[in-house]
Protein backbone atom coordinates (compact mmCIF):
# COMPACT_ATOMS: atom_id res chain seq x y z
CA UNK A 1 0.00 0.00 0.00
CA UNK A 2 1.24 3.49 -0.92
CA UNK A 3 0.15 6.63 0.92
CA UNK A 4 -0.17 10.27 -0.20
CA UNK A 5 2.99 12.19 -1.10
CA UNK A 6 4.43 14.19 1.80
CA UNK A 7 6.58 16.57 -0.30
CA UNK A 8 10.08 17.12 1.22
CA UNK A 9 10.97 20.39 -0.57
CA UNK A 10 13.53 18.86 -2.97
CA UNK A 11 13.17 17.44 -6.44
CA UNK A 12 13.54 13.67 -6.50
CA UNK A 13 16.88 14.04 -8.32
CA UNK A 14 18.15 16.42 -5.63
CA UNK A 15 17.17 13.93 -2.94
CA UNK A 16 18.98 11.12 -4.72
CA UNK A 17 22.08 13.32 -5.20
CA UNK A 18 22.24 14.16 -1.48
CA UNK A 19 21.73 10.53 -0.46
CA UNK A 20 24.46 9.44 -2.90
CA UNK A 21 27.13 11.76 -1.41
CA UNK A 22 28.88 11.87 1.94
CA UNK A 23 27.81 15.22 3.41
CA UNK A 24 31.15 15.79 5.14
CA UNK A 25 33.68 14.83 2.44
CA UNK A 26 31.47 15.40 -0.58
CA UNK A 27 32.54 12.06 -2.07
CA UNK A 28 30.06 10.03 -4.08
CA UNK A 29 29.08 6.74 -2.50
CA UNK A 30 28.87 5.02 -5.88
CA UNK A 31 30.55 5.25 -9.28
CA UNK A 32 29.97 8.16 -11.61
CA UNK A 33 28.04 6.18 -14.22
CA UNK A 34 25.68 4.67 -11.65
CA UNK A 35 25.21 8.07 -10.05
CA UNK A 36 24.19 9.57 -13.38
CA UNK A 37 21.75 6.72 -14.06
CA UNK A 38 20.16 7.18 -10.64
CA UNK A 39 19.83 10.91 -11.20
CA UNK A 40 18.33 10.46 -14.66
CA UNK A 41 15.87 7.89 -13.36
CA UNK A 42 14.96 10.29 -10.58
CA UNK A 43 14.25 13.10 -13.06
CA UNK A 44 11.87 10.85 -15.01
CA UNK A 45 10.29 9.56 -11.79
CA UNK A 46 9.66 13.10 -10.57
CA UNK A 47 7.83 13.96 -13.79
CA UNK A 48 5.76 10.78 -13.57
CA UNK A 49 4.75 11.71 -10.02
CA UNK A 50 3.85 15.21 -11.20
CA UNK A 51 1.53 13.76 -13.84
CA UNK A 52 3.60 15.05 -16.75
CA UNK A 53 4.89 11.69 -18.01
CA UNK A 54 3.77 8.08 -18.05
CA UNK A 55 5.21 4.83 -19.37
CA UNK A 56 3.26 3.01 -22.09
CA UNK A 57 4.57 -0.21 -23.61
CA UNK A 58 7.98 0.46 -21.98
CA UNK A 59 8.21 3.89 -23.66
CA UNK A 60 8.04 7.36 -22.08
CA UNK A 61 4.93 9.27 -23.11
CA UNK A 62 4.05 12.92 -22.45
CA UNK A 63 0.77 13.40 -20.59
CA UNK A 64 0.85 17.10 -19.72
CA UNK A 65 3.20 19.70 -21.22
CA UNK A 66 2.89 22.27 -18.44
CA UNK A 67 6.21 23.04 -16.66
CA UNK A 68 6.71 21.93 -13.07
CA UNK A 69 9.38 24.45 -12.05
CA UNK A 70 12.24 21.94 -12.29
CA UNK A 71 15.32 23.34 -14.12
CA UNK A 72 16.10 19.87 -15.46
CA UNK A 73 12.63 18.40 -15.84
CA UNK A 74 11.07 21.35 -17.66
CA UNK A 75 13.47 21.27 -20.65
CA UNK A 76 12.80 17.54 -20.89
CA UNK A 77 9.05 18.19 -21.05
CA UNK A 78 9.65 20.70 -23.84
CA UNK A 79 11.76 18.22 -25.77
CA UNK A 80 9.20 15.45 -25.40
CA UNK A 81 6.54 17.82 -26.73
CA UNK A 82 8.55 18.30 -29.92
CA UNK A 83 9.35 14.63 -30.52
CA UNK A 84 7.04 12.50 -32.64
CA UNK A 85 8.60 9.15 -31.81
CA UNK A 86 8.61 7.55 -28.39
CA UNK A 87 11.76 6.30 -26.73
CA UNK A 88 12.19 3.73 -23.99
CA UNK A 89 12.85 4.59 -20.36
CA UNK A 90 16.38 3.25 -20.69
CA UNK A 91 17.00 5.35 -23.83
CA UNK A 92 15.89 8.53 -22.07
CA UNK A 93 18.02 7.72 -19.04
CA UNK A 94 21.09 7.23 -21.23
CA UNK A 95 20.28 10.47 -23.07
CA UNK A 96 19.97 12.46 -19.83
CA UNK A 97 23.10 11.11 -18.13
CA UNK A 98 25.69 13.34 -19.83
CA UNK A 99 26.41 16.32 -17.59
CA UNK A 100 23.50 15.60 -15.25
CA UNK A 101 25.57 15.23 -12.08
CA UNK A 102 27.12 18.65 -12.58
CA UNK A 103 23.73 20.20 -13.38
CA UNK A 104 22.11 18.90 -10.19
CA UNK A 105 25.18 19.91 -8.16
CA UNK A 106 25.01 23.46 -9.53
CA UNK A 107 21.33 23.66 -8.63
CA UNK A 108 21.98 22.50 -5.05
CA UNK A 109 24.97 24.83 -4.71
CA UNK A 110 22.82 27.76 -5.86
CA UNK A 111 20.34 26.85 -3.12
CA UNK A 112 23.10 26.88 -0.50
CA UNK A 113 22.98 23.15 0.30
CA UNK A 114 26.45 22.15 -0.95
CA UNK A 115 29.61 23.67 -2.35
CA UNK A 116 31.50 22.44 -5.38
CA UNK A 117 35.15 21.71 -4.61
CA UNK A 118 37.75 20.62 -7.14
CA UNK A 119 40.22 18.02 -5.84
CA UNK A 120 43.44 16.91 -7.54
CA UNK A 121 44.63 13.32 -7.12
CA UNK A 122 48.07 13.39 -5.40
CA UNK A 123 49.58 10.87 -7.86
CA UNK A 124 47.74 11.08 -11.19
CA UNK A 125 46.98 14.82 -10.78
CA UNK A 126 43.54 14.12 -12.22
CA UNK A 127 40.93 16.65 -11.13
CA UNK A 128 37.64 15.49 -9.68
CA UNK A 129 34.72 17.30 -8.09
CA UNK A 130 33.57 16.89 -4.50
CA UNK A 131 30.31 18.22 -3.09
CA UNK A 132 30.54 18.71 0.70
CA UNK A 133 27.47 20.04 2.48
CA UNK A 134 27.25 23.69 3.46
CA UNK A 135 23.93 23.31 5.26
CA UNK A 136 24.46 19.86 6.78
CA UNK A 137 21.15 19.77 8.64
CA UNK A 138 19.20 20.14 5.39
CA UNK A 139 21.61 18.10 3.26
CA UNK A 140 21.22 14.97 5.37
CA UNK A 141 17.43 15.34 5.47
CA UNK A 142 16.66 13.06 2.50
CA UNK A 143 18.89 10.28 3.86
CA UNK A 144 17.32 10.50 7.32
CA UNK A 145 13.80 10.62 5.89
CA UNK A 146 14.39 7.58 3.69
CA UNK A 147 16.16 5.73 6.50
CA UNK A 148 13.20 6.16 8.82
CA UNK A 149 10.82 5.00 6.06
CA UNK A 150 12.91 1.91 5.32
CA UNK A 151 13.52 1.02 8.95
CA UNK A 152 9.82 0.69 9.80
CA UNK A 153 7.07 -1.53 8.34
CA UNK A 154 4.59 1.34 7.81
CA UNK A 155 3.24 2.14 4.29
CA UNK A 156 5.15 4.82 2.36
CA UNK A 157 4.07 7.43 -0.17
CA UNK A 158 4.71 6.95 -3.89
CA UNK A 159 7.61 9.42 -3.90
CA UNK A 160 9.42 7.61 -1.11
CA UNK A 161 8.74 4.29 -2.83
CA UNK A 162 10.34 5.50 -6.06
CA UNK A 163 13.34 6.96 -4.25
CA UNK A 164 13.80 3.72 -2.32
CA UNK A 165 13.63 1.65 -5.50
CA UNK A 166 16.18 3.84 -7.31
CA UNK A 167 18.46 3.60 -4.27
CA UNK A 168 18.08 -0.18 -4.41
CA UNK A 169 18.69 -0.34 -8.16
CA UNK A 170 21.94 1.61 -7.88
CA UNK A 171 23.21 -0.36 -4.89
CA UNK A 172 22.93 2.34 -2.25
CA UNK A 173 20.55 0.24 -0.17
CA UNK A 174 23.51 -1.44 1.52
CA UNK A 175 24.25 1.78 3.42
CA UNK A 176 20.74 1.80 4.83
CA UNK A 177 20.94 -1.87 5.81
CA UNK A 178 24.20 -1.17 7.66
CA UNK A 179 22.65 1.74 9.57
CA UNK A 180 19.01 0.69 10.03
CA UNK A 181 19.38 -3.08 10.03
CA UNK A 182 17.64 -6.07 8.38
CA UNK A 183 14.15 -4.45 8.42
CA UNK A 184 15.33 -2.38 5.45
CA UNK A 185 15.36 -5.47 3.20
CA UNK A 186 11.87 -6.42 4.36
CA UNK A 187 10.52 -2.92 3.74
CA UNK A 188 12.10 -2.78 0.28
CA UNK A 189 10.37 -6.07 -0.54
CA UNK A 190 7.02 -4.65 0.60
CA UNK A 191 7.55 -1.50 -1.45
CA UNK A 192 8.44 -3.52 -4.52
CA UNK A 193 5.36 -5.72 -4.14
CA UNK A 194 3.01 -2.72 -3.96
CA UNK A 195 4.27 -0.65 -6.89
CA UNK A 196 1.60 0.40 -9.40
CA UNK A 197 2.10 -0.77 -12.99
CA UNK A 198 3.36 2.57 -14.33
CA UNK A 199 5.97 2.90 -11.59
CA UNK A 200 7.03 -0.71 -12.11
CA UNK A 201 7.53 -0.04 -15.84
CA UNK A 202 9.63 3.03 -15.04
CA UNK A 203 11.82 1.15 -12.59
CA UNK A 204 12.30 -1.71 -15.03
CA UNK A 205 13.92 0.84 -17.34
CA UNK A 206 16.12 2.09 -14.49
CA UNK A 207 17.23 -1.48 -13.76
CA UNK A 208 18.06 -2.00 -17.45
CA UNK A 209 20.16 1.17 -17.52
CA UNK A 210 21.99 0.12 -14.35
CA UNK A 211 22.74 -3.30 -15.85
CA UNK A 212 24.12 -1.63 -18.98
CA UNK A 213 26.61 0.56 -17.09
CA UNK A 214 27.70 -2.28 -14.82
Amino acid sequence: MLTADTGPGFTLAEEFFLIAHDDRTGRALLGGDLLAVGLAGSVLAGLVLAGRLTVLDRAVALMDSRPVGDPIGDPLIAELRQRAERRSVRAWIEYLCDGLTAAVAEDLAARGLIRIAEVRHPVTRRRTARYPAVDAARAVGPRVRLGHALGAPAPVDARTALLAEIVRATGLDGWFVDVYGPPVREQLARIDANLPRTLRALLTGVDEAVTAVR
